[in-house]
């Protein structure tokens, strides 16, 4: 995921009531090894696949891909506001589940 867009990608932590962006969660790729870019990946791949397949696919849809809240919510004939709880829902998930990961351990201690 582009920066911009990782940094953008934000959810409340349900712990302390504060924005966290996902870019808390996972590290900078650039200043890391390639083998653990590749683990970076896997974990990140793992997570998705725990995700539902409609908050994947708006999470895919409205990051990677680069679609409007709006757009996703006509193809899923919701509300802008809808999807946009979606998105905030899989940003959450992602962050729990790749604080589970094994590559978090790694990263916490690098950081």
């Amino acid at each position: 995921m582009a920066d911009s867009r990782l940094e953008s990608l934000d959810a409340v932590d349900p712990d302390h009531g504060q924005p966290m962006a996902l870019v808390d969660v996972v590290p900078d790729a650039s200043t890391m090894s390639m083998d653990d870019q590749v683990l970076l990946k896997m974990d990140i791949d793992a997570a998705l696949q725990r995700l539902s397949p409609d908050l994947r696919d708006v999470l895919v849809s409205r990051y990677v891909v680069g679609e409007s809240a709006a757009e996703i919510g006509r193809r899923y004939d919701r509300t802008e506001q809808t999807i946009s709880n979606w998105i905030r829902e899989a940003a959450r998930e992602m962050k729990v589940y790749l604080g589970e990961s094994r590559y978090f351990d790694v990263r916490t201690e690098t950081r």
